[in-house]
């Protein structure tokens, strides 16, 4: 609803049964890896510390899932392979009305997206609604292009035949550049992709990503199964464990996804 209802005096506060709410289901999912090696092999390796980077590659590791699962709202990723064949067509969609486009990004088709988001109608009111703040999603190959219209202070255009300087309008808009969009969209047109969301924390929220309460952060751990000395000195995890001198290591990282209000949503291959 639009503001607060008027109050009369000496009458009940109305009890707000009036709001209209959409409902998403946000889903998480385990993801983890182990590794191991022989007891023979780490001390063979302590002078060049190679071995010793396998706790630090599986913290790389669960950082990128982290990245491949929030682009799982963007892109229509394979779960096996990894690779995305195309955007997230359940999401950008006529029925959605953000099918993807074909425009180059460009600062006259920006601002035609975004001068097009500002006349957005809410489905349920129908009602012109405020344009959120958005940002601006590109992959690597797209940087330069979206520096060039963030980046300068002041533009000179045409008008009427008269050169005149102005004030560059994108000059605060914010953008996210992404390797992780070269990497895995093997679209003919993933070069050129582009895509324009609102901000996290909107008030209309397009894009969520969502953890295990209490689990946020990726759970390292090492196999302690070395045994004792026989005089119960403790051992530790590096001296091998007690069946067959194996070191392990494990992450565990639970995340998942939600695509959810796609009013303020825009996707173009860009060409």
């Amino acid at each position: 609803p639009l503001g607060l209802p008027v109050v009369p005096e000496f009458n009940e506060y109305p009890d707000g049964g009036d709001y209209d709410a959409e409902y998403y289901a946000i889903t998480v999912a385990k993801h983890g890896r182990r590794r191991a090696l022989s007891w023979e092999a780490w001390i063979n390796n302590e002078a060049v510390d190679e071995l010793q980077n396998i706790p630090a590659d599986l913290a790389r590791q669960a950082r990128e899932t982290e990245t491949v699962n929030a682009l799982g709202n963007l892109l229509k990723i394979d779960p096996i392979t990894l690779t995305a064949s195309d955007v997230n067509t359940g999401f950008f969609k006529s029925a959605n009305g953000n099918a993807p486009a074909s425009a180059p990004l460009t600062r006259a088709n920006l601002k035609t997206v975004l001068d097009g988001m500002a006349t957005k109608k809410d489905p349920n009111s129908k009602r012109i609604v405020a344009r959120p703040d958005v940002v601006v999603v590109v992959p690597k190959a797209l940087e330069a292009t979206i520096v060039s219209i963030v980046r300068p202070t002041v533009v000179r255009t045409t008008i009427d035949g008269v050169e005149v300087e102005e004030v560059n309008e994108f000059g605060s808009l914010s953008y996210v550049v992404e390797p992780m969009l070269d990497y895995l969209n093997t679209h003919a047109k993933a070069a050129t992709t582009w895509f324009v969301v609102p901000k996290p924390g909107s008030n209309r929220p397009a894009l969520w990503t969502a953890k295990l309460r209490g689990h946020e952060a990726p759970d390292l751990r090492v196999k302690a199964d070395q045994g004792a000395t026989i005089g119960g000195g403790a051992i530790s995890y590096t001296g091998g464990s007690f069946e067959i001198d194996d070191i392990q290591w494990r992450v565990r990282h639970v995340v998942g996804r939600q695509t959810a209000d796609p009013l303020f949503t825009y996707a173009s291959y860009g060409s």
